[in-house]
């Protein structure tokens, strides 16, 4: 059987701590894959919440915006 893919994405500090215990109930039970994806919103802040409670993106939705500045790069393409 396979396994559903669930993608949640997050940008900011308060959205990291909200999806960290839904994160981790996810990957206890193991019945599907979860992908991080970082939107770079706050890419230094959203960096330290992360380490904190011990997350690492998947993927950067946005990887070629610089530091705090707005892309829509995503919603472009």
């Amino acid at each position: 059987m396979k396994q559903t893919r669930i993608a949640l994405v997050f940008g900011t500090r308060p959205e990291v701590i909200k999806l960290t215990p839904v994160v981790r109930e996810l990957r206890r039970h193991g019945w599907c894959n979860v992908l991080l994806v970082a939107s770079g919103q706050h890419r230094e802040l959203l960096a330290q919440s992360m380490a904190e409670c011990g997350l690492t993106s998947d993927l950067l939705a946005c990887p070629s915006c610089a530091g705090d500045e707005p892309c829509g790069d995503v919603l472009r393409n």
